[in-house]
């Protein structure tokens, strides 16, 4: 399952790299997508990977860690591309 998920994370960092470097008006879904993909991939780790309750606290950080950063990707796309 884990490897799916990284396929689909995959897919839509690249998707999203393309849209913005050829600044088509759908660079911020797209980037949107990724970040959305990427958060729920790092939140869902811990049940995943059977980590104990101490450790899945870091892993909620860091998915919102992604959002924050994602946020600030689309933001850029949606004032560069128009």
């Amino acid at each position: 399952m884990l490897k799916g998920w990284q396929l689909v994370n995959a897919a839509a960092a690249a998707i999203a790299a393309v849209t913005l470097w050829r600044q088509s008006r759908f660079a911020w879904l797209a980037i949107t997508l990724w970040t959305a993909s990427t958060a729920s991939m790092v939140w869902e780790l811990g049940p995943l990977l059977d980590l104990p309750k101490e450790a899945r606290g870091s892993l909620i950080v860091g998915s919102l860690a992604i959002v924050a950063m994602g946020g600030a990707a689309i933001w850029y796309a949606r004032r560069a591309v128009r």
